[in-house]
């Protein structure tokens, strides 16, 4: 099996962070987005699995894919950023099983057992349908249609940016017929509307509903997702004389944590440095240094200094604050 992962994408909505950090290496529960894609997909046991980049992040995200899974991920990039589906395209789809998933989500499921059973596109309910792929279903619970962000959406059944394919040449002719038509929707070419084309050909895959899906594409939704995987997965407490610990936080061995509270829902990345703070809902990127501060529902970036600071805020790399 092949997994195709698109993680070409600027990351707007994470802005300041991803000025200077490719999407999938910010950090949420103690190590990178992608870190917690690859634990999952690792034991599926694929034959390959492809990242396709931005050409600047080609070099960055190869080396930390390398260092966690030697010899199984490769980079792709899309030169020029027209969609999801032409950044699948550029994944260089081929024969066989293919498993893609979209490179700013964590999705806790039995894929393993889904794969097993045939084609599937994972979906979750949701309040608002219209900012997502919305698709419609059979009486035995298979999809019919898919229609990309409609106005009026027939059902709440939103795409969370997992499919499965028995056969990836069907999904190839999809994308390549959507783009030598011009398909586009919202100027690019969607994933969406190339399922759509396999629908209307007589495809029904399953539709299998996705309970835990961990959003890191925007900052709120990077906050809540590192308190949810935290407490889902929440790691030992680590042993920090002289600071008031309230689980769960995830704090690396090398950084340096010293009086004041931590936690809960805290991520502390290597190097960083934390002197008579509280924080609560925080991560803390590698290298940071924060003294003297009071924060919740903040991300501070790699380097960032923060001294003497009272509130909510999110900062990029190498960024200083001097509070009040």
């Amino acid at each position: 099996m092949k997994v195709i992962i698109p993680v070409a994408g600027k990351g707007t909505r994470l802005y300041p962070l991803t000025h200077t950090v490719p999407k999938p290496l910010i950090p949420v529960a103690g190590k990178p987005v992608l870190g917690h894609m690859l634990d999952r997909l690792i034991p599926l046991k694929p034959d390959n699995i492809t990242l396709v980049v931005n050409p600047g992040t080609q070099g960055v995200i190869g080396e930390y894919a390398e260092l966690v899974a030697p010899g199984l991920v490769e980079c792709r990039a899309q030169d020029v950023p027209l969609g999801i589906a032409h950044a699948v395209q550029a994944g260089g789809i081929e024969g066989g099983p293919l498993l893609v998933i979209l490179g700013d989500t964590i999705i806790d499921a039995p894929v393993a057992d889904w794969i097993s059973e045939g084609d599937f596109i994972g979906v979750k309910s949701v309040e608002d349908p219209r900012r997502f792929g919305v698709v419609e279903l059979d009486g035995q619970g298979r999809i019919v249609s898919a229609v990309e962000k409609p106005d009026e959406p027939k059902t709440n059944l939103a795409l969370v940016g997992l499919y499965y394919v028995s056969d990836g040449t069907s999904l190839k002719r999809a994308i390549d017929q959507l783009i030598a038509r011009d398909m586009r929707t919202k100027n690019e070419y969607q994933v969406t509307d190339a399922l759509n084309l396999m629908l209307n050909d007589g495809w029904r895959p399953l539709a299998r509903e996705i309970e835990e899906w961990f959003d890191c594409g925007k900052i709120s939704a990077l906050l809540e997702s590192n308190a949810l995987l935290l407490a889902k997965y929440p790691p030992e407490v680590p042993s920090l004389p002289g600071v008031e610990i309230v689980p769960p936080v995830s704090v690396d061995p090398t950084a340096s944590v010293v009086g004041g509270r931590i936690g809960p829902h805290v991520t502390v990345m290597e190097r960083a440095t934390i002197t008579r703070c509280e924080l609560a809902d925080c991560i803390v990127g590698s290298g940071a240094s924060l003294e003297d501060c009071s924060m919740k529902n903040s991300v501070m970036g790699r380097n960032a200094v923060i001294r003497g600071f009272r509130g909510s805020l999110s900062v990029g790399d190498d960024s200083v604050v001097e509070g009040l």
